[in-house]
């Protein structure tokens, strides 16, 4: 019997404390969201225009919150016999013939219009920017005539692919208030980024921040890459949260509407705007081995065709501006699956399309648990950049001075791997129009350094590429339009050293699928490389005004030193 009244009261004791935990965070959580508006009542009040973007996230966040628990509890709060009624109404004229041709037609007929509207008004007495709607024209047929089977290509992904694409330019290039919110994410995520020197500085001293002494930079290694590991920190902070999942799955969900692609194609894409390829391939690697050759070679391309937001901060020392980073990260998401359909249309049945796509929750113990973890497993991401770029400009020194030596024995000076590759990809730079100089010869030399950076970004990696664009930044080599499109055009991770990471990747978590990546990597690197130049050629139509970033490791006073 006394046995039997202390198992009853220790269940008691759990249930009260369940009960107890549930409540109190309930509790906090409510606390805590009530200061949080009377502190943005009183913000703005005082100072209003400061505080428009935080009302603003404010807004956006409580409309997700309102669609959540509309979508959770709607069904539970209209009567049964409400919704059999509404369904017997409208099922029927919902899948009338004319409503089917409607939609039908609609669904072509909308993103096309957008397509021809946008580029008429954008060329508008405009006639150089024509050379970047060929160059966007003949990488649409390029991709079409790669594919083996061009009959069995889905226009509606594609065609909507291209029409979101280009809404978001439109959105963050064109409008002027997407211009000045773009601008101000962007500037917002550089200060973010930049608050990892802090932690870097503390650790490893003057290699982050040198005495200004002409010719001593930065060491890279212990600067800007440092903030890969601030941002991996931050954002296992924020799985471990739910927000992840929260923000990722509804921006996924609507591009799943729009294009008709499957749950876990749209996830990764729209994960693939802010996390790198090798991050987002884990967040859905439970469904990998369900994947078929069309969604698999899909997931690849949308890793290839967008960097990281942990890479923007090195990006932007080299001169690169944080806002076209960002939008070429956002057009680069839905023309990404257009363009990987296109190339490589669905013919088997999927198995993923209509499944519950649901996120793991984090398995960490509480947020200080997630920050350590975020951040030791970048220290890998670190040493693997670090451990290319050294043996990158390694095998570029050693490859330049081979080059330089076979081209002297023939009388040809000054000859490298650099001017080779501008000269095998300038047909492709100058068909997407990277100058707009009316005098040739000025054209065509740009149209060379920009084809330059575009072999460097493919052949070696980005990285390099990007600090070669920085020299010639620098130097005034290139026009405010050739940096724009040059910034687009190197913005991703489409060369021949991230064949070898996804293997990896893949490898570990999904074993069984690693020949069906190895078979369509080196597709995947050409196809997500032509997502860059879309992107690209649309930012070259659409942009008015370009905007010149300065290297933030320039140093305007130095002191010289004299051996």
């Amino acid at each position: 019997m006394p046995n039997k009244v202390c198992e009853k009261f220790s269940t008691f004791t759990d249930i009260l404390c369940r009960w107890k935990k549930k409540y109190f965070k309930l509790a906090l959580l409510t606390i805590g969201i009530v200061l949080f508006h009377i502190y943005l009542v009183f913000a703005s009040l005082k100072h209003p225009k400061p505080v428009i973007p935080l009302i603003a996230i404010t807004v956006i966040l409580w409309l997700v919150v309102l669609y959540c628990l509309m979508q959770k509890y709607a069904t539970a709060v209209i009567p049964q016999l409400w919704q059999d009624q509404f369904k017997r109404c409208f099922t029927p004229c919902w899948n009338s013939k004319f409503v089917n041709r409607t939609k039908s037609i609609a669904t072509f007929a909308v993103p096309t219009i957008l397509l021809v509207a946008t580029a008429l008004v954008s060329l508008y007495n405009r006639w150089q920017r024509i050379n970047s709607l060929f160059g966007f024209v003949a990488i649409v047929l390029a991709l079409l005539a790669s594919c083996k089977n061009s009959s069995e290509v889905q226009w509606r992904p594609v065609v909507w692919g291209f029409a979101v694409q280009i809404c978001f330019g439109l959105l963050t290039l064109k409008w002027f208030a997407g211009q000045a919110a773009i601008q101000w994410f962007s500037d917002q995520i550089i200060t973010f980024l930049s608050f990892a020197d802090q932690g870097s500085e503390f650790v490893y001293g003057f290699l982050v921040h040198p005495p200004r002494i002409c010719g001593m930079e930065p060491v890279l290694m212990f600067s800007a890459l440092q903030a890969i590991i601030y941002f991996s920190a931050f954002s296992s902070l924020l799985y471990h949260l739910g927000l992840v999942q929260l923000v990722f799955a509804g921006m996924a969900k609507m591009m799943q509407l729009t294009l008709a692609t499957t749950a876990i194609e749209s996830f990764h894409a729209v994960v693939s705007i802010f996390l790198g390829m090798c991050e987002s391939a884990i967040l859905v690697s439970p469904y990998l081995a369900k994947q078929t050759d069309s969604e698999l070679f899909a997931i690849l391309c949308s890793g290839f065709a967008s960097s990281s937001v942990a890479m923007f901060s090195v990006y932007a020392t080299f001169g690169a501006c944080p806002r076209y980073l960002v939008s070429s990260s956002l057009m680069s998401a839905p023309a990404s699956l257009a363009c990987s359909k296109l190339a490589f249309p669905e013919t088997a049945a999927s198995a993923t399309r209509s499944c519950n796509f649901r996120l793991e929750r984090s398995r960490h113990e509480n947020i200080l648990d997630a920050i350590s973890a975020g951040a030791t497993s970048a220290v890998r991401v670190i040493l693997e950049n670090g451990a290319n770029l050294v043996v990158f400009v390694a095998l570029l020194a050693f490859a330049n001075s081979c080059i330089c030596w076979l081209g002297e024995q023939v009388g040809i000076l000054d000859l490298s791997l650099e001017k080779i590759l501008g000269y095998a990809f300038f047909p492709v730079a100058f068909i997407v129009g990277f100058s707009e100089e009316t005098d040739m010869s000025r054209r065509i030399e740009e149209t060379l350094m920009a084809a330059e950076l575009m072999g460097t970004s493919v052949v070696l990696n980005e990285l390099i590429a990007f600090q070669r664009m920085g020299r010639f930044i620098a130097q005034g080599k290139l026009s405010a339009r050739a940096q724009m499109m040059a910034t687009f055009a190197l913005c991703n991770f489409s060369n021949f050293g991230s064949i070898g990471i996804q293997l990896g990747t893949f490898g570990a978590i999904c074993g069984e699928k690693k020949s069906v990546v190895s078979r369509l990597a080196l597709k995947g690197i050409l196809v997500g490389y032509a997502v860059a130049l879309s992107s690209a050629c649309w930012a070259g139509i659409m942009v008015d005004s370009f905007q010149v970033c300065r290297l933030r490791n320039a140093t305007e006073s130095c002191f010289k030193v004299d051996a």
